[in-house]
């Protein structure tokens, strides 16, 4: 596709390139960098085509009703960018390694997110029963997330880190 086909494809389905980069979690600079280059990298324009609605899409306008606007976090800053990006139940596959306490390709998987006041930490229990306290800086150097959530983790009430490894022992938090 072309530079003029990328932005008309992304105006018909309600896109800014504000709105693309926070979805795609990148800077607006980066977006107009691959929207302007005529020889990106096939997996954008696969990417790109398959992008749904946007926030400006047209189904708003004919209706005359206003794009529902996003919620505000209840807090900002560094620490929170995962706010409601990474919840209870999500599975965060680690890349490269974490230590011993998982090898890369291995799996952790989220039972609790803990707002401290200054940023959410999101504890992880990992394949052999460890239970880490995993910070937004962590998670950008380690971890990203596959898409996967883990229903008994999901409804999970985290009481200790002794009861999590006997859930853990009982095959509770297989993927």
């Amino acid at each position: 596709m072309t530079p003029v086909e990328v932005k008309a494809l992304l105006a018909s389905k309600g896109w800014t390139n504000v709105a693309l980069a926070a979805r795609w979690r990148c800077t607006t600079v980066w977006i107009s960098k691959i929207i302007n280059d005529s020889d990106r990298a096939p997996h954008y324009n696969d990417a790109l085509a398959g992008l749904p609605r946007g926030p400006k899409s047209e189904r708003h306008k004919v209706t005359g009703k206003r794009a529902p606007r996003a919620a505000k976090a209840s807090r900002v800053g560094p620490g929170y960018r995962y706010h409601g990006v990474i919840t209870q139940g999500d599975v965060l596959a680690v890349d490269p390694y974490f230590g011993s306490i998982c090898e890369e390709g291995e799996h952790g998987i989220v039972i609790q997110v803990v707002d401290d006041g200054a940023c959410e930490r999101y504890r992880t229990v990992f394949p052999r029963g460890d239970v880490e306290l995993l910070d937004a800086a962590l998670i950008d150097q380690c971890f990203y997330t596959n898409g996967q959530v883990h229903e008994f983790a999901q409804a999970y009430t985290y009481q200790s880190d002794k009861q999590v490894l006997a859930d853990a022992d009982a095959g509770r938090f297989q993927i």
